[in-house]
């Protein structure tokens, strides 16, 4: 298993997905939100090679996405983006995508 390692930003954006669920949903629903993406991400440390690669024109360097859906029926997603270098995961950034996205996806 690769060691994972979640950036402050990554931890941000799960704080604020949190307290979103927490003012619109229930808190129940945004503990679920957090549960879900911690598990996905040990799933993704114990399988780091799971994402799709992609290339950043803006930034010029590479990264991995991987895939987290949550709530019923699945309808929400989010893409946690990582860098993997064969011992660390790093997960960067994680992002809510838009519906429409969501459709493409599955």
């Amino acid at each position: 298993m690769a060691i994972l390692i979640i950036t402050p930003e990554a931890q941000s954006d799960i704080e604020r997905f949190y307290y979103f669920y927490l003012e619109t949903a229930s808190e129940k629903i945004a503990f679920a939100l957090v549960d879900t993406i911690t598990n996905k991400l040990t799933e993704l440390a114990k399988n780091p090679k799971i994402g799709r690669k992609y290339y950043d024109t803006n930034t010029e360097f590479s990264y991995r996405g991987f895939l987290i859906f949550f709530g019923a029926a699945k309808r929400n997603c989010y893409i946690a983006l990582y860098k993997f270098d064969n011992k660390t995961v790093t997960v960067l950034r994680i992002k809510m995508l838009v519906k429409a996205v969501i459709v493409l996806c599955r």
